[in-house]
């Protein structure tokens, strides 16, 4: 990926056609003021989707013992929503 330098007057006056550029011919623009680089402008790292198959089974043999499935994690007499 090409790097471009333009002032910070340069970029606010061509902001818009910049960004549009971007899109078609992707590259790293610096922003730089009184030559001295205050900010990067590059398009987004590519989207990756989680397929299933990438996270299904991961915690699998995590939970080592669980004794009481099914009972409460607290005294329900110590929840604040139980309260009248």
């Amino acid at each position: 990926m090409s790097t471009t330098q333009i002032s910070v007057s340069a970029f606010k006056a061509r902001c818009t056609a910049l960004l549009r550029e971007l899109d078609t011919h992707p590259q790293r623009i610096e922003v730089t003021n009184r030559g001295r680089v205050i900010a990067v402008v590059s398009p987004p790292a590519l989207e990756r989707t989680a397929r299933p198959a990438d996270w299904l089974g991961s915690l699998r043999g995590s939970v080592l013992r669980y004794e009481a499935p099914f009972s409460p994690a607290a005294d329900p007499a110590e929840w604040g929503a139980a309260r009248d």
